[in-house]
This record gives C-alpha cells, sequence and structure tokens, in this order.
C-alpha cells in the first residue's frame, strides 16, 4: 500500500505504529488504521503539511475493559502485570476457549482473553494448552493504552479534583488556567519514556489529553477529526452550551522555550483551517489553542483568525 502510494519512506515508522497483529500464522497490520494513515498522509502531501501518526486506535473502542482490569489491580499480580505489559514486554497467561456474555468478566484470565480479542494485546507464542505469551502489538495502542491507564487511575487514586480542575477550565476558554490546570495534571499522575521519538510522544501527550476532555460526558471529545485542509489533533464541542474548541499539540524538544513549538502549532491551526468544521456549526462560541508539551509541563497559547 506504501509503495502504491509513493509513502515507502514511512515504512519503518508505520511498522512500529501499526504492525504487531497476529491472525493464525499472519502477522498483520491494523487496517482501519494503515487506511487512516495513507488517507491524512496524501491530503497532508497535497497540502505542504508535514505527516504525523495518529492514535486512531484508541477511537475505535470504549475503555470498559481496562476498567475492569484495573478493578482487578489491587492483587500485586495484576498491577505487576500491568507494568510489564506498559514496558513493552510480554507476559504469559491462560486464555479460556470457551467464553460467553453472561461469564467473561468474572475472572481475570477471562479478562485478558477479551483484551486479546478486542486487539488491547496480540500473542507473540504459543505455549500450548492454551497458554500464551501476551504483550501489547505496538506503539499505537501502547500509547493509547498509556493514557487510558494514566487517566483511569487518576480517578482510581483520588485525582478525578485534577482532571475536574483541567475541564473547569476549558470551560472557562482561559489560557492561562487551562495551562496551570494541566500542568498540575501531568505533575500528578504522568510518567514518560525518555527514549520515544518526537512522534511517539506527541501522540501520548495526544492520549493524555484527550482522555482527560472524556472525563465530562456531556462534551463531544473528537480525536484528529478532519476539519478545513486536514486533521486537527482534538476536537471538543458543547452542543448544549453552544461552544466548540480546537487543539493542536507539539512536542517541545527544549524544556525551558516553548515558543518554536508553539508557533507550528498556531501555523498549522491557521494555515489547514482547522476551524472550519466549528464554524460550519454555527457555534457561538469558538476558541483555538496550541498547546506544547515537554516532560511534565506545557504551555498553551490562544490563536487568532488572521483580520
Amino acid at each position: 500500500m506504501l509503495s502504491y502510494y509513493e509513502l515507502s519512506s514511512y515504512y519503518e515508522r508505520t511498522k512500529d505504529f501499526y504492525d504487531g497483529y497476529v491472525f493464525g500464522s499472519q502477522r498483520v497490520y491494523n487496517p482501519y488504521a494503515m487506511t487512516e494513515f495513507v488517507r491524512m498522509a496524501l491530503g497532508n502531501r497535497e497540502k505542504d503539511v508535514p505527516v504525523e501518526f495518529g492514535c486512531e486506535w484508541i477511537k475505535t473502542s470504549g475503555n470498559d475493559i481496562l476498567n475492569l482490569l484495573l478493578d482487578k489491580a489491587d492483587s500485586s499480580d495484576v498491577a505487576d502485570d500491568i507494568d510489564v505489559l506498559e514496558n513493552g514486554k510480554a507476559i504469559t497467561k491462560a486464555i479460556v476457549d470457551q467464553l460467553t456474555f453472561d461469564n467473561m468478566y468474572d475472572t481475570i484470565d477471562g479478562i485478558w482473553t477479551v483484551m486479546l480479542h478486542m486487539g488491547y494485546l496480540t500473542y507473540e507464542k504459543n505455549l500450548g494448552n492454551n497458554r500464551f505469551q501476551l504483550r501489547i502489538p505496538n506503539e499505537e495502542v501502547l500509547l493509547s493504552f498509556d493514557a487510558i491507564v494514566s487517566a483511569i487511575s487518576q480517578r482510581q487514586a483520588g485525582n478525578g479534583r485534577f482532571l475536574k480542575q483541567f475541564c473547569e477550565a476549558v470551560e472557562s476558554f482561559d489560557p492561562l488556567r487551562i495551562e496551570d490546570s494541566m500542568n498540575a495534571l501531568l505533575e500528578n499522575s504522568v510518567s514518560l519514556r525518555d527514549t520515544a521519538t518526537k512522534e511517539a510522544k506527541e501522540n501520548y501527550y495526544h492520549g493524555i489529553m484527550n482522555a482527560a476532555l472524556l472525563y465530562r460526558d456531556r462534551w463531544q471529545t473528537h480525536s484528529n477529526p478532519e476539519t478545513g485542509d486536514g486533521y486537527c489533533d482534538i476536537m471538543v464541542e458543547n452542543e448544549n452550551d453552544d461552544w466548540g474548541i480546537v487543539f493542536e499539540l507539539k512536542y517541545s524538544k527544549k524544556a525551558n522555550d516553548f515558543t518554536s513549538a508553539l508557533k507550528e502549532g498556531k501555523r498549522q491551526i491557521l494555515k489547514c483551517r482547522y476551524v472550519q468544521r466549528l464554524k460550519n456549526r454555527r457555534y457561538s462560541t469558538v476558541h483555538m489553542y496550541a498547546v506544547a508539551f515537554h516532560g511534565r509541563k506545557c504551555k498553551v497559547l490562544e490563536v487568532f483568525e488572521k483580520q
């Protein structure tokens, strides 16, 4: 597919991000994620916009299964297993070959089995007797998994107040307040992989922010929605209160200088007309923000349309 569309230069990164699933004896890529990536890459190439690797997988599944898994995390074995998975290694588990809707979540083995079938996990090796070595299949799922686990863990650890404060800041449309509340959230919840690539880090922060925004059930939070001449990182709509927000996220290479990253986020928002979808829906209040991250810190810049 990449060769056909003259995107072969992205082969290694797409392999890291979207490969890793096993069907029978065949290793396969996530077809939905690959199709979305190619569609985005072709569109961005035509518009001279940088190609970015998005976490398409996070949009295709609910988080109930992870909630159930984390409910079991009081067991040290489950907590250790989660830690092993998040560090890119495999765990050995028994897979239940006869599950029903009535009993699939009754045991921890049933939950691991459902996670395998849903795509949270893939198997590395069949050890026989229904025992498999399981791991997170690729970087896309790993980043999504990290972000969702982090957001759920915040609630379970009593960090719901940081999520609440962040969402209240978003509703205030005050960029400094949004910045301060996100920094508090990052400081109290995030563990970062220093060896991750720039694209991986941007997607990790994307997952964290997307999961935090999902704390408000009445909001419509979209990850990588098509708008204007491209795909913005996150869009939030509140039809009841008649407002919409565009967020464009960037990773800053420098810990103490977010200027370049914010400038790039602003340029992309304006050049790609990311606000267009919200304008088409005629919201009375629309805001756009470029957000730059590094470590456990972020900076927020409100973006205004050129007059």
